[in-house]
């Protein structure tokens, strides 16, 4: 036995240090995925369901349905992608076309399964990420990270918009990133296409365009590049994603009243009763239900929670309630939901970055990953009300 295992631990030395050993690599970063894939198929049959499960289902087989037109009160924020929890029912029923069922317990379940997908291309995206800037070691801690988090364990499986957001903001950071560094339109194009899918997720990530402009203004201003930014290849880069945008965007809300004058409905946000009294002379290139929609979300989160007519309740934390938040709240949730042996690697990393700083280029890398995060933290810490949970926060972990 003691023979075996020499030759065996000699063999698997050898495997590492030989030509094929990027993929003996890999071995490891798999068995984590399947263990992570078996633990959370077995919770996804335990889990009970939670109490919005069912609407962000409905609404994905509304869509599925061909119902352009949005029960605005009833899906309120809930945006199309979840039309993909909602296919395993779909194909269920092209099947057996005169299936009735009378409880959505199986279909929530079989659209976890989606979620999973989802949670599993995540953690995928992340390793090959980690791996392509800091190498072998940092892919598999991320990886490893990422899988073992109680957060994504927790939410990573949910019939919700929850890890698609995830997952699109990272792939729009990550390719805008191999985008400035390549210029190649390939890249682009795949930056377009996830910021776009990303509309379609979740309305927090409508603020991924100010979080490209600012990454884009440090890195021009870094280089002191001189010249217009109006120049033609700047302005097809530009048509393009506006047009991926607008196309991605319509056909998510199956292009229902696409171009429609913006005084024709009663808006409750302010920003959006503003903008009707334009009247007849604004023409809304988008879907009618994605505007109404976002003017619900705005107008919700300036009423605040816990008064008339608010659809959650107050924001509490540290035994205090507040009706429009505290600064503070992500800041504590991110200590009680976080593990402290995490928090103190993720400092110690930040102090051993800092500390080697003169050796990188931050503008190089680092800049694509702590604009989003400072910018994502200000922003739901001082300018959001809708604090209901750590769920809204997780956009920034991966």
């Amino acid at each position: 036995m003691h023979t075996a295992g020499n030759r065996l631990t000699t063999i698997w030395g050898k495997a590492l240090e030989g030509p094929h050993a990027k993929r003996y690599r890999l071995l490891p970063a798999i068995f984590l995925l399947m263990v992570y894939l078996l633990v959370q198929s077995y919770a996804i049959h335990q889990l009970s369901t939670t109490y919005d499960e069912e609407s962000f289902l409905q609404y994905g087989i509304t869509i599925l349905k061909g119902k352009g037109e949005k029960d605005i009160p009833k899906f309120e924020s809930k945006l199309p992608i979840t039309v993909l929890n909602a296919l395993p029912r779909a194909i269920e029923q092209l099947v057996h076309p005169s299936l009735k069922k009378s409880a959505p317990l199986e279909d929530i379940i079989a659209g976890r399964f989606i979620s999973l997908m989802a949670s599993i291309a995540l953690g995928i995206l992340i390793y090959i990420w980690s791996y392509q800037w800091y190498g072998y070691g940092a892919a598999f801690c991320s990886l490893l990270f990422y899988l073992i988090c109680p957060n994504f364990l927790a939410h990573g499986i949910l019939v919700s918009a929850d890890i698609f957001a995830c997952l699109f903001l990272a792939l729009t950071i990550y390719f805008f990133s191999t985008w400035w560094e390549s210029r190649r339109m390939l890249h682009f194009l795949a930056f377009s296409w996830c910021f776009a899918l990303g509309q379609l997720s979740k309305f927090s990530l409508v603020h991924m365009l100010p979080v490209i402009i600012i990454i884009s203004a440090i890195l021009r201003m870094s280089r002191m590049r001189q010249g217009s930014l109006f120049t033609k290849k700047n302005l097809l880069y530009a048509g393009v994603f506006v047009l991926i945008n607008w196309f991605v965007i319509s056909a998510g809300h199956l292009f229902y009243e696409v171009f429609f004058p913006l005084n024709k409905y009663e808006y409750h946000s302010s920003l959006f009763r503003w903008l009707a009294g334009f009247g007849d002379i604004v023409l809304v290139p988008l879907p009618s239900s994605y505007m109404r929609s976002m003017d619900m979300v705005i107008y919700f989160d300036q009423l605040g929670g816990g008064v008339p007519g608010a659809v959650n309740g107050s924001p509490y934390i540290l035994s205090q309630y507040s009706t429009h938040g505290f600064w503070y709240y992500y800041l504590v949730s991110f200590l009680y939901k976080v593990p402290i042996p995490f928090i103190a690697i993720l400092l110690l990393s930040l102090f051993t970055y800092l500390r080697k700083s003169k050796d990188r280029n931050f503008l190089q890398r680092e800049v694509f990953l702590f604009v989003p995060v400072v910018y994502y933290l200000l922003y739901m810490s001082l300018f959001y009300s809708t604090q209901v949970g750590i769920r809204h926060f997780m956009i920034i972990f991966p």
